[in-house]
């Protein structure tokens, strides 16, 4: 064997040279790296690479140092994408991390370093020092660009975008995002970017490279920018329409005014030659036809043919709506029809001759042309309030002047749909520095004033309602962390966020964990239900296992406890304020807070007698964070979400204010959860064997039967009724192995005189839980199965490393890398351990 492996060696630095695997940095490959190389050689010549997965990973971690700490799990192999991409596991501040990463292997250039989306969330999430400016950020970034492809040089980067951050919770770090184009023959390209997010801390978060192998054009255009700008004021098409300056279409009180708006293409880049729309983007133009009662009408001077299926569509809207003619025009176009529904139509609602923006109706046929569904979203001009002066407004020939004079042309490489990954040289329109189809939403059509693009709902600049907690529930819908499943404003302008519904224990736990991460969180059906239709979906799920890991536990009868699981931790239940006052002084790091100077002592209270829980409303009587309404703090009674949402801003004005976190992850309350070594040494055959105390002899995953019963002998029955493929061996003493194929896929040990324990850590029955948690490296995990108080250990085996279950549980399950183990446990009451089986995963599924 050292013979072989000498050989080997030296064939394989004979081809370093062909392999192409000597370092960028010059650095010598490991012999480790060289003998992989050159046994993928050996195999397959096809199998041979510039960077091997050995290579990729050691420069991944010379360019991202926290990748030293981490474990790397290959995700996908250069075969499917020309690229190794990795999930590296890293445990940071007591959690776990995956890092995804993507670099080529055959140029080693990096297209993706990225932590995930709740990164921010788990990286200190009170303390909130000053953000960065823009100018720090962008050394950062071009810092980062300098270290990961030192080719690039400074004038050969363009800003791409804005400037601001990239995500801001109510609690929690802020992210910030610059965007670079990658000049080619000093022209920028759409795909050639880069991207970073930098956190608070300075810390490069995400960097994802987009890269095209194509041979870019010659940068000499066809025509001028000044040839482009006559160009378009003579074919540019804009639309009358009544316009929400706040974007909010469904509210009637929104501030509305008479603008134009581009219909699609106008804005749209063009070729550098032609001035002709690409044809990749001419899909992307929008038209509204007049619609009359036959097949043919007469639109903008052209004689317009519909389809057998649009006049279906036509009569039943007059059927619907007797002034439809006047009142409807059919839209054409990418958003004509919903998911691309050939039997779906939408008819563009118009108020004169201007049309109402986010106002249509949609019908929706069967294919005989039967009237399947109907419906109608935004608002009839008789809803709109406002002054309306359709006199003063400007006409279209102006409107067109007033929008190209403010625009600029850039020259850029873009996608020319001619064929596949071909590019052409274009112009595209911008508006101080951003494309013009992102930067502008409308031109005001008395002014000539450009309209910025309009703003999402939960970024309206005002608060409708009446009600006291107004501003407080605006924040909430405006973080995300509060929604109404009909949206945020009703017809008269009020929220929908209803502030005297009861709030439920899971609700509460939600709005923490949307405040922590950045809110919004959608799931296959939509937002979360809240109220009275809470069930354990899954981020609901998350959100309480994210308590239970913290210790923000819960009051149960008489005295707060810990739930051991997930489901114990979610509750439909309503919350009381004296539960809150509990729920509120475990999720705090109370003893640093400032007191209130307007808090009420808890024996000054009418209702003293009838708070079971004294230490927990006295604390936040005395922060400030609840209080007495007429010398009465009401411990039974709900909780709204008026009053939830006001609390909520008074946690964040805390956390603003404090020089460090304001939660708590107290070691006493704290679930039972002990920090794996993801680089732990010993032999990994150490987890999979149990040992006989007396004897020696060891029982493995994976052992032969003929090795079996050289060890032990014959058993003492053996039964093939209960498995389909497999045979159970009993033996004395309480053991009992599995076999299939020939091999031990299953070691069964249980009763109070069983000699067998497990190799490492010498653990047996009547042990605690907690010694072997201990020698194992991590926790066990709580699940419900075929035993009482059951808790499994899942693991990875890669190398010689040992991939514990809280990382195991977030492979993809399609993805297999290594064998995988569970050795499940019954657990008395007093947490020792009655039974344990010891089993490969592909025997048995886990136990979630």
């Amino acid at each position: 064997m050292k013979r072989r492996l000498k050989a080997v060696l030296i064939y394989t630095v004979s081809l370093t040279s062909v392999l192409g695997l000597a370092e960028p940095s010059g650095h010598i490959p490991t012999a480790h790296a060289l003998l992989k190389a050159g046994e993928e050689f050996s195999l397959s010549i096809e199998r041979s690479y510039n960077y091997s997965s050995d290579l990729a990973e050691q420069r991944l971690q010379e360019l991202f140092p926290i990748l030293l700490k981490a474990v790397p799990i290959i995700l996908v192999e250069p075969e499917e994408e020309g690229a190794w991409e990795h999930a590296w596991w890293v445990i940071i501040d007591g959690e776990y991390v995956s890092i995804k990463t993507s670099i080529d292997a055959h140029t080693g250039r990096v297209n993706l370093f990225q932590y995930p989306d709740n990164y921010h969330a788990i990286r200190g999430y009170g303390n909130s020092p000053p953000k960065l400016t823009e100018e720090e950020i962008s050394a950062v970034a071009l810092s980062t660009i300098h270290k990961v492809e030192p080719a690039i040089l400074p004038d050969e980067l363009d800003v791409r975008g804005g400037f601001g951050p990239q995500s801001e919770p109510l609690f929690g770090p802020i992210q910030y995002r610059r965007e670079y184009y990658v000049l080619q023959n000093g022209i920028r390209s759409q795909n050639e970017t880069i991207s970073i997010q930098v956190d608070r801390n300075g810390d490069v978060v995400s960097y994802i490279r987009t890269s095209q192998d194509t041979d870019y054009p010659s940068p000499e255009t066809g025509l001028t920018e000044q040839d482009m700008r006559e160009k378009l004021q003579k074919e540019m098409t804009l639309e009358l329409t009544l316009y929400p300056v706040n974007g909010r279409w469904w509210d009637p009180t929104d501030e509305w005014k008479l603008a134009y708006i581009p219909l699609g293409k106008e804005l749209i880049s063009r070729n550098a030659a032609t001035g002709e729309v690409p044809e990749a983007l001419s899909s992307e133009a929008v038209t509204y036809i007049r619609i009359s009662s036959d097949d043919r009408t007469v639109n903008q001077n052209h004689d317009v043919t519909f389809t057998p299926q649009e006049m279906q569509a036509i009569h039943h809207i007059q059927r619907l709506y007797p002034n439809a003619a006047e009142e409807f025009r059919l839209m054409r176009g990418p958003i004509a029809t919903y998911e691309d529904s050939p039997l779906e139509f939408r008819f563009q609602r118009y108020y004169g001759d201007a049309s109402i923006y986010g106002s249509a109706i949609t019908i929706r046929m069967d294919e005989q042309g039967k009237l399947e569904h109907v419906e109608e979203d935004g608002l009839r001009g008789e809803q709109i309030k406002g002054p309306l002066n359709f006199e003063s407004v400007m006409n279209h020939e102006e409107a067109v002047r007033s929008l190209v004079d403010a625009m600029e042309f850039k020259l850029e490489y873009i996608e020319s749909g001619e064929a596949e990954q071909e590019l052409s040289l274009a112009y595209t329109p911008c508006i101080q520095g951003v494309p013009a189809i992102a930067a502008v939403d409308a031109i005001d059509a008395v002014t000539g004033t450009l309209i910025e693009r309009a703003r999402s709902s939960t970024d309206a600049p005002t608060y409708k309602g009446n009600h006291w907690a107004a501003q407080a529930l605006y924040a909430m819908a405006k973080h995300g962390v509060m929604f109404a499943s009909s949206g945020m404003w009703s017809e008269e302008g009020q929220s929908e966020i209803n502030p005297n519904d009861e709030v439920s224990v899971a609700a509460w736990q939600l709005y923490i964990y949307r405040a922590l991460y950045e809110g919004g969180f959608w799931n296959e059906d939509g937002y979360l239900e809240e109220g009275e239709t809470w069930g354990p979906s899954s981020k609901s799920l998350e959100a309480a296992a994210y308590f239970g890991k913290h210790g923000w536990v819960v009051m149960k009868d008489e005295a707060l406890s810990i739930a051991d699981t997930v489901e114990e931790l979610f509750t439909g239940e309503v919350m009381t304020r004296e539960q809150w006052a509990g729920i509120l002084v475990s999720m705090l790091d109370y003893a640093k807070l400032p007191q209130s100077n307007v808090s009420v002592a808890i024996d000054s209270l009418e209702d003293e007698d009838q708070i079971r829980d004294k230490r927990s409303v006295d604390i936040v009587l005395k922060l400030g964070l609840l209080t007495a309404t007429n010398g009465r703090f009401y411990p039974a009674k709900p909780v709204t979400k008026a009053q939830a949402a006001t609390v909520l801003m008074r946690l964040a004005e805390l956390q603003r204010s404090a020089a460090s976190g304001i939660f708590s992850s107290s070691a006493e309350l704290t679930m039972t959860v002990t920090t794996p070594d993801l680089n732990r040494t010993g032999s990994p055959k150490d987890y999979i064997t149990f040992v006989h105390q007396t004897s020696g002899l060891e029982i493995s995953i994976g052992i032969s039967v003929e090795e079996l019963i050289e060890l032990l002998g014959e058993p003492l029955a053996i039964d093939m009724e209960e498995f389909d493929t497999q045979s159970s061996y009993k033996f004395g003493g309480g053991l009992t192995v599995v076999v299939e194929d020939e091999e031990v896929v299953w070691v069964e040990i249980s009763g109070k005189n069983s000699k067998y324990a497990t190799k490492l850590g010498g653990i047996r029955i009547g042990d605690k839980l907690a010694d072997m948690e201990q020698a194992f490296g991590f926790g066990a995990s709580s699940g419900s199965g075929p035993f009482i108080n059951q808790k499994n250990f899942a693991f990875y085996i890669v190398g010689d490393r040992i991939i514990p279950s809280p990382i195991a549980d977030y492979l993809p399950e399609t993805l297999i890398v290594q064998p995988s183990y569970w050795i499940d446990l019954r657990v008395d009451d007093n947490g020792r351990i009655e039974k344990m089986i010891l089993l490969r995963a592909s025997e048995m599924q886990p136990i979630s």
